[in-house]
């Protein structure tokens, strides 16, 4: 401890005899004294001293201050201070248990947060690390152990699941820290990440039923682009869903090869005056159109008041549009249905129709898939 004590009690004992602070009576030193003097003493985000250089566990020191600590420890080597939410979340999770500090509180990279990385000294190398994240909205959390390193390798606030809104919390067997925008649960099997891209990949999930009632109403009355087709018997196969996180609140989510079948009714074929349709015996051709969904958007949380109120539901904004390709079986007497049916499909009233008729489906879809991460 000889290598750690300096000149620094006798500085900070004489300036607070020349200011009459109520520092008086507490010695800081050494390296905590260098850290507290960095800090801007008492003038700092600290404030006084309000106890002596003491003993912490696991073989470090402490001093106290009005409205922080900083503690040492000798295999860290330099000193680092708590203080504030910060501060009083490390007091809950048990000080140096939890780890002794490798950072000041500093701001996180987007100036909206505040954190401090801390290390457990008690544990053989390599020693585990942890953190406490705080920000006006969702109060300081704190997040360790495998949960801390998933998140971490995510790239913490920065990533797809933002700041935490709560401690590691016991969920049966299992373990669970909760984010902005998901969670990350511990089990004895391993990892479970649910975030808006493991939630909403994978399985579309949307409603078939309605999608299916708006293509009938939208395309059932059409005629083919003038020539006397119309269709009839639709059928709609639903494809596989996939989303992706642009960044951490723009997001493509696409329903991929969707399948909408249909038949046309023909018009009979008049040569010379000569009648050569067989009502029945020329059957109506299939034809079928594949098609792609995406939706390229943000995820909208609206303003949240200071922790710990209800966080605001979010909502879905973005763009909407479909990209097609249509074939036909087998071709016909009366022309190239192939040709035909895909102009009809390009037509704005008839793409509009089909994209309103997934539109709602899928925001509904992604709105309540982000309700149930984010509360």
């Amino acid at each position: 401890m000889d290598k750690h004590r300096s000149k620094f009690p006798i500085m900070v004992v004489m300036f607070s005899l020349l200011l009459g602070s109520s520092a008086f009576g507490f010695a800081v030193f050494g390296k905590i004294g260098e850290k507290y003097a960095r800090l801007n003493g008492e003038h700092g985000p600290l404030g006084v001293p309000r106890s002596d250089e003491a003993n912490a566990p696991f073989g470090g020191r402490f001093n106290d201050f009005a409205a922080g600590s900083i503690f040492w420890h000798p295999k860290i080597g330099e000193a680092f201070a708590v203080w504030g939410a910060i501060g009083e979340k490390y007091r809950q999770v048990g000080g140096p248990v939890f780890g002794y500090p490798i950072t000041d509180e500093l701001p996180t990279i987007d100036r909206v947060g505040r954190f401090n990385h801390f290390r457990g000294m008690q544990f053989p190398d390599p020693k585990p690390e942890s953190s406490i994240f705080w920000t006006p909205t969702t109060c300081a959390h704190e997040v360790h152990g495998a949960i801390r390193a998933a998140w971490a390798k995510q790239g913490f606030e920065r990533g797809e699941l933002g700041y935490p809104t709560s401690d590691e919390l016991p969920i049966g067997n299992a373990r669970v820290s909760n984010f902005e925008r998901g969670s990350i649960i511990f089990k004895s099997t391993g990892l479970d990440i649910e975030s808006p891209s493991t939630v909403l990949g994978g399985t579309s999930e949307l409603s078939k039923g309605q999608i299916q009632a708006s293509l009938n109403g939208r395309l059932g009355q059409a005629d083919l682009v003038g020539r006397g087709i119309t269709l009839h018997d639709f059928n709609l196969q639903i494809g596989r869903a996939s989303f992706r996180l642009v960044t951490p609140t723009d997001f493509e989510a696409r329903i991929h090869d969707n399948r909408l079948f249909t038949k046309a009714t023909i018009p009979d074929v008049h040569i010379l005056g000569l009648h050569l349709g067989v009502p029945g015996v020329i059957p109506d051709p299939a034809v079928e159109v594949h098609f792609d969904v995406i939706l390229r958007g943000r995820i909208v949380t609206p303003p949240r008041p200071p922790c710990p109120a209800p966080r605001p539901s979010p909502h879905v904004e973005g763009l909407i549009t479909i990209v097609s390709s249509a074939t036909t079986k087998p071709r016909n007497i009366t022309g190239d249905l192939t040709t035909t049916f895909i102009h009809f499909f390009e037509r704005d009233s008839v793409r509009q129709g089909i994209e309103h008729a997934f539109d709602d489906n899928l925001r509904h879809k992604i709105t309540d898939a982000l309700n149930r991460l984010m509360h």
